[in-house]
Formats: C-alpha cells, sequence, structure tokens
C-alpha cells in the first residue's frame, strides 16, 4: 500500500527560507493549508517560526485548529450552511457575491465580531466573481469609499512603479506595465530569476541558517 511520509524538518526549514527571503522584499504571505487538509503538525511546525496566520479553501480543515493565537483567512467558495462558521472561525474571506456579503454582514453584526471581505470582481474573463457592471451598486450601497487615485486616473492600480493614470480614449487596463516591452520587468522589479539574482540570494540566505544551526 502506498505511503506519504511528510519531512516536518523539511517544512520547517523550507518555511524559514521563504519568511526570510520575503521579509528581505518587504513580503507578507499566508500559508495556504488546503493541500495538507489542515494538518495539525503542520501548522505547528510553521507556528514555531512565527507563522500565525494561514489559509484555506475548507471550513472543515480551519475548524480542525483550536489555537487561540492563529488566524485564518477563507479562500474558497462557500457553502450557505458554512457561512455562521466562516464568521465564527475566520476573520476574512473572499467573496464574490453580494448577497452572500449580506449575509455575512449580518452574522457578523449577531456575533457582534469584524468580518473582512476581499471582494473578487470578474473582469470580463468569464471566472467568478462581482460582475463590473455591479461594482458601482455595491460600493453606493456598503459604503465603500473611492480611492483617491481613481479621479486622478488610476483606473487599474497595482504595485507604484507598475501603475499610471490613463489618458483620454486609453482602455482602462492600459496604465498597467506600460514599460513592458523595454526590459525583462515585472511590477518595476528586475527579473532575479533571468539575472541569477534569487539565486544568490537564496544561497545566501542558505549558509545564514546552516551557520546558525
Amino acid at each position: 500500500m502506498a505511503q506519504l511520509q511528510i519531512n516536518l524538518s523539511k517544512i520547517k526549514y523550507n518555511g524559514h527560507v521563504l519568511n526570510a527571503l520575503c521579509s528581505q522584499n518587504n513580503i507578507c504571505f499566508t500559508p495556504v493549508t488546503k493541500c495538507v487538509a489542515g494538518d495539525s503538525k503542520i501548522i505547528e511546525v510553521l507556528k514555531d517560526i512565527g507563522m500565525t496566520h494561514f489559509a484555506d479553501a475548507r471550513i472543515d480543515n480551519i475548524t480542525k485548529s483550536k489555537d487561540t493565537n492563529l488566524s485564518f483567512a477563507m479562500i474558497g467558495t462557500t457553502n450557505q450552511y458554512e457561512l455562521e462558521d466562516v464568521v465564527r472561525y475566520t476573520n476574512i474571506s473572499i467573496q464574490t457575491e453580494i448577497e452572500t456579503i449580506r449575509q455575512l454582514n449580518n452574522l457578523a453584526g449577531k456575533q457582534q465580531v469584524k468580518h473582512q471581505i476581499l471582494l473578487m470582481v470578474d473582469w470580463k474573463d468569464a471566472r467568478e466573481g462581482i460582475l463590473t457592471y455591479d461594482v458601482i451598486d455595491y460600493i453606493k450601497e456598503n459604503d465603500v469609499p473611492e480611492h483617491p487615485l481613481y479621479a486622478k486616473g488610476y483606473t487599474s492600480i497595482g504595485c507604484a512603479p507598475c501603475s499610471r493614470p490613463i489618458q483620454n480614449g486609453e482602455n482602462n487596463r492600459s496604465g498597467r506595465w506600460w514599460w513592458e516591452d523595454e526590459a525583462p520587468k515585472e511590477c518595476g522589479m528586475n527579473c532575479t530569476i533571468s539575472t541569477g539574482n534569487f539565486e544568490r540570494e537564496a544561497e545566501q540566505i542558505f549558509a545564514e541558517i546552516r551557520a546558525n544551526q
């Protein structure tokens, strides 16, 4: 019978390296536990190196944890009968339907907690999310403040280097990656993989970790 062996020490080591790489570049990341079915031992290993916020697409995996020092994000589509648990056991969730957001708002009020929403908008690519022509109604209904950059012409906003105001007659997305044909760049950064910088940075971190063991 086939067996899957999980090396916790390697997970801890890899998590430590990723954490160090991201911290050096002022990046925060959230481990997703769906692929390990919310395994408590793996979560505990990652907690030992300072990770306390996790994400999962299944509420059953999230409710396995009884550690009050951990927080969770729901990143999957939620069934109606799971909404109460989503509010109770997570502090943030990705949502794609206005009616579901209304229900979460009511449940959060009853539980006297604040539940944050990451709103997914369908940019007409036939995937999922609130349709673009419903966004204005959503903004009005939920008193979402207009981003000040939008009034300045930033109709599509990413990081600072890869965003600029659009000009009259331009497509809403034309202000993104406007220099992309000039150099191998992504979001204003040199592509470290093509230049070899990524490997050098990783090796330096590996050496520091080995020296401290």
